[in-house]
């Protein structure tokens, strides 16, 4: 899920135009298995092979892992997405209840897990 998600929001980035992302997940597995490809055989090679595409093309893209705790938007964000029907969202702007953990996020406020 955290592959597709990936994959899919990269496709999003380039088709909005942007070149310069920063692509963070907390899944230390996807973000391993992006920066080390694994074998053919590998279940999720096709789609880690569809991000490694993505990644070559014109752009400056960075991937890395952070803790749940420091990415706190994007759990929100990730849990929101859980509860709906739709299988694909695209947000203008940010959902009621999101308003404090951005505010948090841009002081450097860390959010311990629970």
């Amino acid at each position: 899920m955290e592959l597709l998600a990936i994959c899919r929001g990269l496709e999003l980035a380039w088709n909005l135009g942007h070149r310069r992302v920063q692509c963070t997940s907390d899944s230390l597995l996807a973000v391993n298995l992006i920066l080390r490809p694994p074998s053919h055989f590998h279940v999720e090679a096709v789609l880690v092979h569809s991000i490694l595409d993505l990644l070559r093309r014109d752009w400056v893209v960075q991937v890395a892992h952070v803790l749940r705790e420091g990415n706190a938007c994007a759990d929100f964000l990730a849990k929101a997405g859980a509860a709906q029907e739709r299988d694909f969202l695209l947000l203008q702007d940010p959902p009621p209840g999101m308003e404090y953990l951005l505010m948090a996020d841009s002081m450097g406020f860390v959010t311990v897990r629970q």
